[in-house]
């Protein structure tokens, strides 16, 4: 806004209050000398008054000024904060917004949908929605995409919904399937949901190393054997596994779900770098594994389980660990995560 133009505005208004002040004082006096000063201060201070709520008017139903011409999406405006500030789909991926307030003044029922409002209805927009009010938020979602008439773009992920996410199987789509990508996935994951544990152990590193190495090595054993797979065949595949040399001539191993996987991971066909690291994985469950001293490989594994654990349990492993199949990719369209 003008700081110029809205100052004389409120200038005009004070001195017409004023001068309807000291006409009012002079009527109440009752002196009849005082009949033309009346009259002239307070048509004056209306006058000006007036002038000061016509200009006030006229500046609000004025046009905005158009935007510059671009051709580039990222200068599309979303909505004006007021006449001469623009809110672009720039602004909103350069920084967002921070709406602050206490509980229920209102953030999201007025400004937070005065965004959604304006993202919905920008063309081609797409995006991912973390709703924390499963039915508040929800709700305000579903309404303003049938308003804008965009409810098939709108794609609920809860546990309510038929969509599901099992993103080690993405990760082996998307990533080329290499077991390192996806050890790195769930490893980022594990520290994530660790990141709040102080861990002041000077072997701290060793371990996470470990543990690493204990998952890359089972996930390439369990993707040449399944192909996709999910986080409770990983678990299986770890928790089956034979703890001494002595297992593998006991019938449990044999029968065990570890050692189908390794039969069917060595039958299953391999591409020259697929042989070499089903060896060392090989290697890895015959010979190391087993012959770990008891507290290594139980520190290891309590470190692993822990982070396979979330993704085994409850509505995580529901959302993530229960289907082979990813949510379709949609253009334009948006997902609402409701926890």
């Amino acid at each position: 806004m003008n700081p110029e133009f809205s100052l004389r505005r409120m200038i005009q208004t004070l001195v017409g209050l004023m001068l309807l002040c000291v006409a009012a004082f002079l009527a109440e006096r009752g002196d009849p000398n005082d009949q033309l000063r009346i009259l002239v201060s307070g048509v004056g201070g209306f006058a000006i008054m007036a002038h000061a709520t016509f200009g006030n008017v006229k500046r609000q139903l004025a046009p905005r000024p158009k935007s510059p011409t671009s051709t580039d999406l990222l200068d599309r405006v979303l909505l004006h904060w007021n006449e001469d500030n623009a809110f672009t789909v720039r602004d909103l991926l350069s920084g967002g917004v921070s709406i602050w307030g206490r509980t229920g003044s209102g953030k999201t029922s007025s400004s937070g949908k005065a965004l959604a409002q304006a993202m919905i209805h920008c063309p081609d927009s797409g995006g991912v929605i973390l709703a924390a009010k499963n039915g508040e938020d929800r709700t305000m979602w579903i309404e303003e995409f049938a308003k804008a008439g965009r409810q098939d773009d709108l794609l609920l992920f809860a546990p309510d919904q038929p969509l599901r996410f099992n993103f080690l199987a993405y990760e082996m789509n998307q990533g080329g399937g290499q077991t390192r990508n996806i050890t790195k996935t769930l490893m980022t994951i594990g520290e994530s949901l660790r990141s709040s544990d102080a861990n002041g152990r000077e072997d701290a590193d060793f371990w996470n190393r470990e543990q690493e190495r204990l998952l890359y090595n089972a996930i390439e054993m369990v993707k040449l054997a399944m192909g996709p797979f999910t986080a409770p065949d990983l678990q299986r595949f770890i928790s089956t596994a034979a703890m001494s040399p002595e297992d593998f001539n006991k019938q449990a191993w044999l029968d065990s779900y570890h050692n189908h996987a390794l039969r069917a991971a060595h039958a299953s066909p391999k591409t020259p770098l697929d042989r070499h690291d089903y060896e060392l994985a090989r290697t890895y469950w015959i010979d190391e594994f087993p012959a770990m001293a008891d507290r290594t490989r139980s520190s290891i594994l309590v470190g692993v389980m822990g982070i396979l654990h979330v993704f085994n349990t409850g509505l995580v492993r529901e959302l993530v660990s229960t289907a082979d199949l990813t949510p379709i990719s949609v253009p334009g369209a948006m997902r609402v995560r409701v926890g």
